[in-house]
């Protein structure tokens, strides 16, 4: 007989044995080759045996691998042995060695089951089980086990000093629950028993569940996520470490990461209402956040403020880091839209969670500018030199507002043709200046000639600068920009010429 479980073969020219011919010295009548009856002897005989499975060269090379730390092939040779031997308690006990190695201790308690149930009388196998429920914080199981011990060894030092571990470890746990449930903001005691039980059992995977929930709510998500990865080592289905992790990288905003977890999670309970739940609030957050990304890139920044707003509004508590990016959109969507106190509110939001980002502080140091509050813009500008002394956009920012605060008593252009800064429109600046300089025409005023000449003067120097966007930008910026007569047309504003008829004198002009 053959067992298929302890050898390897390989095959000869499976062709030329079947179609092999009797030997010369053999009968052909006697003997037929090609008979069915007789293919199994002739099959048999060209199977060569390579390697033969056996349960104690198993175990010794899954030793050497344990020796090596190799703990996945260890955990493949005792398979091969259990295999081999699946009566015997020894390869179990030695596989759940590797398992707890790997930190998978749920099937490493299996199979310390499986070594008990096979040999009860194996105190190794029990001592190993009574360790392992105190390290889990299955501390009714160890003292069961600890019972057994003393039973099977009266007096077994090991296993008492295990019973006095567990009992501290019980009392440290239900008093971090009592600590938890009845005082929510002293968090530092419930930390304190966290870690006296965690010191006794530091695979408690409900201890660290409620360390999770104290980190959550403190708002340190990066334990959080290493928490719940140690939680997710030993269970991979634990629903509520892939819960919390989902909810602290979705507050760290990697939303893909989120969404993973979640569905991860959904794998195991596609039911499961709170998961379900957080997986569509993370997808209908990063749609949103999508579409304001895409907004702002086609510099469509109407639609980009709306959208950003619309993805703050998904999650009202958002935690700090996951909005940032919503606020730093709005900064910049409000600055290009000339709506300085918008875009500083916005940029105000962004830096209460990242003080030190210089491109915040250059951007609501432009919308400082626009509302020409020069001391505050110099506040920024100068923070924002501090933090990157090598930036040269920051010291022309701050060029320009030393120049803007020298220019604050300036002639206001916009003023001159009575419009806002903020909101005027190129049609805006051109009609007002057609009707102004209509209004103050000198032909128009012959009583109070030498006003109207210097309003239509003003008139024209306002519409040279405002109706070029570029000089209309750099003066926005707060640029020395001169004023140069007639510079919008190419021409003087006072041209020989009456646009409205009539004969001599000094006549005057409109440039569109």
């Amino acid at each position: 007989e053959f067992d298929c479980r302890k050898h390897y073969f390989y095959f000869t020219d499976l062709d030329s044995m079947i179609n092999l011919n009797p030997p010369s010295y053999m009968n052909a009548g006697a003997m037929n080759f090609n008979s069915i009856a007789m293919f199994p002897i002739v099959f048999f005989a060209f199977l060569q045996p390579v390697y033969t499975l056996d349960a104690g060269q198993e175990l010794k090379a899954g030793d050497s691998s344990m020796a090596s730390s190799e703990y996945t092939s260890a955990v493949q040779h005792y398979t091969n042995a259990i295999d081999l031997d699946p009566n015997s308690a020894l390869p179990y006990t030695k596989r759940a060695a590797a398992y707890i190695q790997r930190r998978e201790n749920e099937r490493a308690l299996r199979d310390l089951d499986k070594a008990i149930a096979a040999d009860p009388s194996m105190s190794s196998a029990l001592t190993s089980r009574i360790k392992l429920q105190r390290k889990m914080c299955r501390y009714s199981g160890a003292l069961a086990d600890v019972e057994n011990m003393q039973q099977l060894k009266p007096g077994h030092k090991d296993s008492l000093a295990e019973k006095e571990q567990a009992l501290k470890g019980q009392l440290s746990l239900d008093h971090a629950r009592q600590v938890l449930k009845s005082a929510g903001s002293n968090k530092p005691a419930v930390r304190e028993q966290i870690s006296r039980v965690l010191d006794i059992s530091p695979e408690c995977v409900e201890a660290r569940l409620l360390l999770v929930d104290v980190d959550y709510q403190a708002q340190d998500y990066g334990s959080v996520i290493s928490q719940t990865g140690r939680i997710l080592k030993a269970e991979p289905g634990n629903m509520q470490a892939l819960l919390m992790r989902g909810r602290s990288y979705l507050a760290t905003n990697d939303n893909e990461l989120a969404m993973r977890h979640f569905r991860e999670a959904l794998k195991f309970d596609p039911e499961h209402a709170a998961i379900k739940k957080e997986y569509r609030i993370v997808k209908n957050l990063e749609k949103r956040a999508t579409k304001a990304r895409e907004a702002a890139t086609a510099g469509k920044w109407a639609e980009a403020v709306v959208a950003f707003k619309e993805a703050l509004e998904v999650i009202p508590n958002l935690a700090p880091l996951a909005s940032l990016e919503f606020y730093k959109g709005l900064c910049n969507a409000h600055l290009k839209l000339r709506q300085p106190a918008e875009a500083i509110k916005a940029c105000s939001k962004a830096l209460e969670v990242d003080g030190e980002s210089v491109e915040l502080l250059k951007t609501r140091a432009e919308a400082h500018i626009l509302a020409e509050d020069w001391a505050a813009a110099s506040v920024d500008a100068n923070s924002a030199r501090q933090l990157d002394q090598n930036d040269r956009s920051v010291h022309e920012l701050l060029g320009r507002i030393q120049n803007g605060q020298k220019m604050a008593s300036r002639k206001d252009y916009y003023k001159i043709l009575g419009l806002s800064k903020l909101t005027a429109t190129s049609q805006d600046i051109k009609k007002a200046y057609k009707k102004l300089a209509l209004q103050w025409h000198p032909d128009k005023n012959p009583d109070n000639q030498e006003e109207a000449e210097n309003m239509f003067q003003e008139v024209a120097d306002a519409y040279d600068i405002l109706s070029d966007e570029d000089k209309r930008s750099r003066y926005d910026r707060g640029e020395d920009i001169t004023a140069q007569p007639g510079g919008g047309g190419g021409g003087n504003p006072f041209q020989q010429g009456n646009p409205f008829g009539g004969g001599g004198g000094q006549r005057f002009s409109f440039r569109f």
